[in-house]
């Protein structure tokens, strides 16, 4: 209590920058825009807030996750990972 140091961590989901393309991978599904995840990295840090999930489904998700089964988490993501392809 009192120290001036601040941590955060910031969980933005898939984000649309070059990566996938650089890694020679197409993503399974659209990336966030990354100046809407820098404005919400900065509203979070502004609040001080211990864990940052910009974007409403990546926040229904982390609701998913503490809900549902362990089970079915695993298959949703087993889906996605599946749909990532190579690109050549």
């Amino acid at each position: 209590a009192g120290s001036p140091v601040y941590a955060g961590v910031l969980c933005p989901g898939p984000v649309d920058t070059p990566f996938f393309a650089r890694a020679g991978i197409r993503a399974a599904v659209r990336g966030a825009d990354p100046e809407a995840v820098a404005e919400a990295a900065l509203r979070g840090m502004r609040k001080k807030q211990t864990v940052i999930v910009p974007g409403g489904s990546n926040r229904l998700a982390c609701l998913a996750v503490k809900l549902l089964p362990a089970r079915a988490t695993l298959a949703v993501n087993r889906r996605i990972q599946a749909k990532k392809r190579k690109t050549e």
